[in-house]
């Protein structure tokens, strides 16, 4: 039943059907078929299989060739904003502070010139994993007033972030990268 899933989602071009396949995929945990999502979500298939699969992909139990998989699709500029920006967060939910790093460097040399989906995920994962460079990177990002996601901008979420490491940093349970 697996196998006919992804065999689904990796042919369709269906926004809705692709969504719930993902979920479903996501939902099997440690019996998720992790190489077929990764084969999905780098290849040439259309745009919502790829997106359902790097859903999926960042509620797998993580190893190193997801998350190389993630920061790659994360960091490619000729990559679809929207599935650039489910990668962000998939790196957010894995916890994978190695791209902070990165993620940062691309917030401060990009800012405003970034698609405004994908500044919006940069400050998400930033608040949410924290570290040295987190902090300047998401100030760049203040002073964007475009509309992220849920209604919010990217400036609100780079608020919301700053205000979560602030609040965390004085509990005691600042985030630092590795």
């Amino acid at each position: 039943a697996k196998l006919e899933a992804l065999q689904t989602l990796s042919e369709s071009k269906d926004s809705l059907l692709c969504t719930e396949l993902g979920k479903l995929a996501a939902g099997l945990g440690d019996t998720m078929p992790v190489r077929e999502l990764r084969r999905i979500a780098g290849g040439t298939f259309a745009m919502p299989a790829r997106v359902a699969s790097v859903y999926a992909l960042s509620h797998s139990p993580s190893d190193e060739s997801t998350a190389r998989q993630l920061k790659t699709i994360a960091l490619d500029r000729s990559e679809d904003a929207e599935l650039r920006g489910f990668a962000i967060e998939g790196l957010a939910i894995l916890r994978r502070h190695d791209a902070v790093p990165a993620l940062a460097r691309l917030a401060e040399s990009e800012g405003k010139v970034l698609d405004p989906r994908v500044a919006f995920w940069i400050a998400f994962a930033l608040g949410e994993l924290g570290g040295k460079s987190a902090d300047a990177a998401l100030r760049t990002l203040l002073d964007d007033p475009r509309p992220g996601a849920f209604g919010k901008t990217v400036a609100d979420e780079a608020r919301e972030a700053l205000d979560r490491l602030a609040s965390e940093q004085q509990a005691g349970e600042g985030k630092t990268e590795p």
